[in-house]
């Protein structure tokens, strides 16, 4: 989390004093809300859209076919839900994203809101998925079987997974696995 917000912080900087005029003219890469959309608008449109996003990762993480589609199909799904909801909000889905932008700007209007639709929606997306999982709803038992977002079996993973893998080198202190 950390590392998001540094880089969307030094992004937002770096784009701001190499386009000083322009990057003002476009409100220094700043997530802001259509005219009139009120906060609990920004709210439910950022929510909807990250419910999406954590949705597709999750799905697809939950097969051992569809995981090594996983970065295609998750690259899509952004797309499209950036097409959808940029007009609106900016599409942003991630507050670390807005906050590096809105903390050079110094204009943290709307932050609340897209502080609050991410992390509302992707509780319960999660919640939801794993209520999907404990009733096995569309016949299978849906649950992520890895934590790597591209999983391939002949790279080591030290991430959890219940696909197969090669085992991690040891590190100094550890014991081989």
């Amino acid at each position: 989390m950390a590392g998001q917000v540094c880089g969307a912080l030094l992004a937002a900087a770096a784009f701001s004093a190499a386009w000083r005029s322009w990057a003002s003219s476009v409100h220094t890469a700043r997530t802001i809300p259509e005219a009139g959309l009120p906060g609990w608008g920004v709210v439910a449109v950022e929510a909807g859209l990250a419910a999406g996003l954590i949705l597709t990762i999750l799905t697809m993480l939950s097969s051992s076919t569809t995981a090594r589609w996983t970065p295609l199909v998750v690259t899509g799904a952004l797309a499209g839900l950036i097409w959808a909801g940029a007009p609106e909000t900016g599409a942003s889905m991630n507050p670390a994203r807005t906050f590096g932008p809105d903390l050079v700007a110094g204009n943290f209007a709307f932050f609340w809101a897209y502080l609050a639709g991410p992390l509302t929606e992707a509780t319960v997306a999660v919640v939801a998925f794993r209520l999907l999982g404990a009733v096995g709803a569309l016949g299978r038992d849906w649950h992520t079987l890895t934590a790597k977002l591209f999983h391939d079996p002949d790279y080591p993973s030290i991430h959890a997974t219940a696909l197969p893998a090669r085992a991690a080198p040891p590190s100094p202190g550890r014991p081989p696995t």
